[in-house]
């Protein structure tokens, strides 16, 4: 029984037996400086850092002259989150042994820690100078480099990290996302592959790695991409809508489909090779179909399914009702499909009235072919479905169940008892919520996963230049100011770390949508609460950081909204806001003009038609282009995007003085189109931090289809 055994044990990665034994030799030798440094050391490697402390420090006061004593006291009290004394305690290991890669290293993650990247830096080029090299001191040195925004350098560092140990994934995807920064799309594709590869089971590389795909086609679909994709897609914590494009890109391949997509309409064939295609389906069922070509082939799939002239897999068609519930029914009626769908409808209604449901695959395909028409919970009676115990139904019909029947039942009674806040507005927001009442906003199925950070990370991490007052650490009381159907403030929720987030609505039957799926989601630090902007002025509360994004432009006057919500705005706080661009939503606009002067109803059948006859216009003409849009895909979406009843555009010299204005200091754009900010670099290099709105007015005057249709941007109140 030796230190020596023990030791090997801890190496072996046997931390409990390396721990068992080390207690025994303490028992005989209970002040032994070696024994208590390897005690501490086995503690601190089994994640309790708190208990390992004490014995690393006797052992470094005892052993002053060892080094490794007081380096692996350093990392201790670094995990502890005590970076200044760790930093004292690798630079007297330093002292001991100079040309200690590793306590250069450390000190150099101590700064990092800190926030302090440029200082990080130098310590991590000590470390990579000195042997032998050090793969995580080449990855902390891109990391430095990463937060001082200065990615093509953090690419140069993490090579040489691959090229010591190619099997480092947190490497690959540091290098991953660096070069999406960069616009390397490819590239950075290929990299987070390897880093899925070889740590499949991590949520972050599984974020990290949909992220980089988000609303991105492929180009090529190597049989790596392809299995990362399907083990993805529809998966939990990532948002499936964002994965459109590529999942689309994969299924072009597929047998068939090109063909079946190049067909103009009628009687066609649909292709086999989708017919039990599992990605197929959990498209179907994760999002809605914001693609014209694939939205046509659907349509005339839901025709063949409604006249029973195939004989369709019963999981197709459970696919189908769900799908067209998600799109909210915006396919296109052929001849005689709503007549039947509604004969259909009276004879389920008969039958519910005459006795308890019995569940049988007859009626769960009836009821699913009703559902790719109407919504199911609109039954006369379609509440008894539910009486029925869920063994009785199929495995593959519960989920349908539970998303067309008992979700909308649920937020109805959310509804109801969902108390309001502040004052009351005016007549415009008396007509906007009116149509938020008919039509939630925005219409969202999945939402991506994030791992809460401090203000600090995710400010530093959008903006290297940003400075965190002392105000910003700690709780954090937040608001979501317009929340709309919760997407907003369950993302806001899980962005920063100990937050309590108000969030406010107009629309009651948004907020039911809200804080259902918030429940779903167990996210529990949001307060819903239905109210107007205008009036939280009345609020006897001050908030760390609130969000507004698309709502300051639905007022009648928007400065007013502002104000508000900059009154209830703590000095030194955040707020992110987005407006409307009258440049980037010109087509936008023509659409809207196009809606006025054809004088479509807001129906569903006048959105339908127009939606139609946008199709039908020649290519070129500009309001074609919202064709592009993903909100042109379901009713709800499509009427906020073109039948709005108030809608009002910005451009940034306006922006500029209204911020002016306020008091309040432009950080930056949290931008989403990495071709945009490379643009933006090489146009103007003399602008580091990208905070010249005169600059960025320029840049988009010059580049119209480049820009964002909305602005979103991060403000601080002075």
């Amino acid at each position: 029984m030796t230190l020596t055994a023990a030791l090997g044990l801890l190496q072996g990665g046997n931390i409990e037996a390396a721990e068992r034994l080390c207690a025994r030799l303490l028992k005989r030798h209970p002040g032994d400086a070696q024994t208590l440094h390897l005690m501490g050391l086995i503690v601190l490697h089994g994640g309790r850092p708190a208990d390992a402390y004490a014995m690393l420090k006797k052992a470094a006061k005892r052993q002053s002259d060892n080094p490794d004593c007081h380096y692996n006291l350093a990392e201790c009290r670094r995990a502890l989150g005590k970076p200044e004394p760790a930093v004292e305690s690798y630079r007297r290991a330093l002292s001991l042994r100079p040309g200690d890669g590793r306590a250069h290293a450390g000190i150099g993650e101590a700064r990092l820690d800190q926030g302090r990247p440029a200082e990080a830096e130098k310590s991590f080029r000590a470390a990579v100078a000195s042997p032998p090299g050090l793969a995580a001191a080449w990855n902390g040195l891109g990391r430095a480099q990463r937060q001082q925004g200065r990615l093509a350098d953090a690419v140069e560092s993490w090579r040489p990290a691959l090229a010591l140990d190619d099997g480092l994934a947190v490497v690959h995807n540091n290098l991953g996302l660096a070069l999406n920064g960069l616009g390397r799309f490819d590239e950075a594709v290929a990299a987070l592959v390897r880093a899925f590869e070889l740590e499949p089971e991590n949520p972050d590389l599984r974020f990290n790695f949909a992220a980089c795909l988000k609303n991105r086609s492929v180009e090529t679909t190597t049989p790596g991409l392809v299995r990362w994709i399907e083990a993805c897609f529809g998966g939990p914590g990532i948002d499936s809508q964002s994965l459109l494009p590529a999942v689309f890109a994969i299924l072009l391949e597929r047998d068939g489909v090109a063909a079946a997509l190049c067909q103009g309409g009628g009687d066609s064939i649909f292709p086999e090779s989708l017919v039990d295609d599992s990605l197929f389906l959990r498209l179907l069922e994760t999002t809605f179909i914001a693609k014209p070509e694939w939205e046509r082939l659907l349509t005339r799939l839901r025709a063949t399914l409604m006249a029973g002239r195939r004989g369709a897999p019963p999981e197709m068609l459970f696919a189908m009702a769900r799908q067209c519930f998600n799109n909210e029914f915006v396919f296109a009626l052929g001849d005689g499909e709503l007549a039947a769908a509604l004969a259909l409808g009276e004879e389920l209604e008969s039958g519910l009235a005459a006795e308890t449901p019995r569940p049988s695959p007859a009626l769960e395909r009836d009821l699913a072919r009703y559902a790719m028409y109407r919504p199911l919970h609109g039954l006369a009676g379609a509440g008894r479905l539910l009486d029925a115990p869920d063994e009785d139904w199929s495995a593959a019909f519960l989920p349908l169940l539970e998303q067309l029947l008992k979700a909308p039942l649920e937020e109805a009674e959310i509804r109801a008892a969902m108390p309001s806040i502040g004052g009351g507005g005016d007549a415009v927001s008396a007509a906007v919520k009116a149509m938020y009442e008919e039509n939630p906003y925005p219409r969202w199925i999945t939402t991506a996963d994030r791992r809460p950070q401090s203000v600090d990370s995710v400010l530093r991490g959008l903006f290297p230049h940003f400075r965190t007052p002392n105000s910003l650490f700690g709780a954090l009381d937040v608001l979501a100011a317009g929340c709309g159907t919760g997407r907003q403030a369950i993302n806001l929720a899980t962005r920063f770390a100990d937050s309590r987030v108000l969030a406010v609505d107009l629309s009651f039957a948004s907020l039911g949508y809200a804080k259902r799926m918030a429940g779903r989601l167990d996210v529990g630090n949001i307060d819903f609460r239905q109210g107007d902007i205008l009036g939280l002025a009345e609020l006897d509360r001050r908030f760390h950081i609130i969000e507004c994004t698309g709502v300051l432009n639905a007022l009648d006057d928007p400065m007013a909204g502002w104000r508000v919500l900059n009154g209830l705005l703590r000095k030194g706080g955040l707020m992110k806001i987005g407006l409307y661009s009258e440049t980037a939503r010109r087509h936008v606009i023509a659409a809207q003009d196009f809606v006025i002067e054809q004088g479509y109803p807001s129906t569903p059948e006048g959105i339908r038609q127009c939606r139609r006859d946008i199709a039908a216009l020649a290519p070129g003409r500009s309001e074609r282009e919202v064709l592009n849009y993903r909100d042109f895909y379901s009713i709800s979406s499509c009427r906020d995007l073109m039948f709005h009843v108030r809608e009002l555009c910005f451009t940034l010299p306006r922006i500029d003085a209204m911020l002016r204005q306020l008091g309040l200091r432009f950080i930056g754009f949290e931008l989403s189109q990495l071709e945009l900010l490379a643009a933006y670099r090489a146009a103007y290099p003399d602008d580091p931090e990208m905070t010249d709105l005169g600059h960025w007015h320029g840049f988009e005057q010059d580049n119209p289809d480049l820009f964002m249709a909305m602005y979103q941007f991060w403000c601080q109140k002075t």
